[in-house]
């Protein structure tokens, strides 16, 4: 897996590009299964990436309570390349990167990485304001020659999978319902 600090370095590499973006803390069941759907619309031959960034936007954006984060950074890496992933672009979560509009986003990262695939969890929104929303995205994507996939959200006993639930559960002390929905 090789893992980038900017988009400006992210190296040649086998198409067709894929590309997911997101906090990813935990590589829960519901990250592991959007990481699948993508892996399935590139193929074994093409290149799955990943955007994450080097701590929780909660951090950058003193509007939210932080948030505590499921794994240390080397632990999601060791994780995510667990799961097959190509490339990680590792990105600070600046106040830049906040205001950037989800088509100046995605637009700089084409650029660098002009990707064919993009698959996100139904719901996800970014760039400014979080208009970037599904509607936004795929007509953005008609218009810059890629495919956005919304993969709906899993559950399990009735939840949602989310990272927030389950740092819910961990605050609890339900370290084994924590672990069925993170898959380990």
């Amino acid at each position: 897996m090789i893992i980038v600090k900017s988009i400006v370095d992210i190296p040649p590499l086998s198409p067709p590009l894929g590309l997911t973006l997101g906090t990813f803390d935990g590589i829960h069941l519901g990250h592991q299964h959007l990481l699948r759907e993508l892996r399935q619309k590139v193929t074994d031959k093409g290149t799955l990436a990943l955007i994450t960034f080097t701590e929780h936007p909660a951090e950058v954006l003193k509007n939210r309570p932080p948030q505590p984060m499921i794994y240390n950074q080397e632990t999601k890496m060791k994780l995510l390349e667990q799961q097959g992933v190509d490339l990680v672009i590792l990105l600070d979560f600046s106040p830049k990167i906040f205001n950037l509009s989800f088509d100046e986003f995605i637009q700089n990262i084409r650029n660098y990485y002009p990707f064919t695939q993009l698959v996100l969890g139904k719901g996800s929104a970014f760039g400014k304001n979080r208009m970037g929303d599904e509607l936004q995205i795929k007509q953005l994507g008609m218009q810059m020659g890629f495919e956005a996939h919304y993969i709906e959200k899993i559950k399990k006993k009735g939840e949602l999978i989310s990272s927030g639930y389950i740092r819910e559960l961990l605050k609890k002390g339900d370290l084994s319902g924590a672990a069925e929905l993170l898959g380990r």
